[in-house]
């Protein structure tokens, strides 16, 4: 939505009065697998929620015209403002309330950052939830956000716009090869939820905002929406602490610049 909290309030601001419609691409939102598991946490199927971890990563190899990513003037960060966005929208929408830092870390170091290890809290039924986030550019994550309550688990991935899957704590069977008692996982969806393409998914993203354009209402993305998140981005980077990478610390000094200048004259 934008790079600073105080351009994204002003944003919303502006729209409100101008009786404009505002409306930002968190289009995940709009799916049913993440419409089912706000439904299964506020319904307490499960039983209240107690815990969040979400992880998204891989190894970036999208192809770039620009440097727009890797410049922090640009982008306003790196895997955090990318994918952790992404992951913030979700939560923020699943959960009640707002998210507060409790720790953030991440491996910038004056630059941008490519790994980021962030402590979130939320709430239910004002009730504290907390939890874990995980992005990285330079390994491979899950691409989930799994809640933890108090009879089992419900798990989303991030690239299933259908289906979310359902561990029950009370559910076990006996394994008829080996004998041995076995949890087991399902595979929920709504009820006649016809699939469409990739392109007719995102399309529900304008349709969302067209409407209320019609309607003279607000979008279910609207800009006031994903305030939340861009509060929290901004505050994890206003707090940013440096992550733990022992092999980029131990045993790296650097030469005094005598020794430097040595060493180019005796290379030259």
């Amino acid at each position: 939505m934008a790079t600073r909290y105080a351009d994204a309030l002003a944003m919303v601001r502006t729209a409100d009065e101008h009786e404009v419609v505002l409306s930002v691409g968190f289009f995940r939102r709009l799916w049913p697998s993440v419409r089912l598991l706000k439904a299964m946490v506020a319904g307490e199927r499960l039983g209240r929620p107690i815990d969040f971890k979400a992880e998204w990563g891989g190894f970036y190899n999208w192809p770039s015209s620009t440097l727009g990513n890797m410049r922090k003037e640009w982008a306003g960060g790196g895997v955090l403002i990318d994918c952790a966005s992404h992951l913030l929208d979700i939560l923020h929408y699943v959960f009640d309330g707002l998210g507060e830092v409790l720790d953030y870390r991440d491996n910038a170091r004056g630059g941008i950052e490519a790994d980021a290890w962030l402590a979130l809290r939320l709430s239910h039924k004002a009730r504290e939830v907390d939890g874990l986030l995980e992005v990285a550019r330079t390994r491979v994550l899950g691409t989930f956000v799994r809640i933890r309550c108090e009879r089992g688990t419900l798990e989303f991935n991030v690239g299933d716009p259908y289906r979310i899957w359902v561990r029950s704590d009370e559910m076990e069977l006996s394994d008829p090869k080996s004998g041995q008692v076995r949890g087991y996982s399902l595979q929920a969806s709504w009820e006649n939820e016809g699939e469409i393409s990739w392109h007719g998914l995102v399309r529900r993203q304008i349709d969302d905002w067209l409407s209320a354009i019609r309607s003279g209402g607000q979008p279910e993305l609207s800009g006031q929406s994903s305030l939340g998140t861009v509060q929290v981005i901004e505050d994890c980077y206003q707090r940013s602490d440096k992550l733990d990478e022992p092999w980029v610390d131990e045993g790296l000094t650097s030469a005094p610049v005598s020794d430097r200048k040595s060493t180019r004259l005796n290379s030259s």
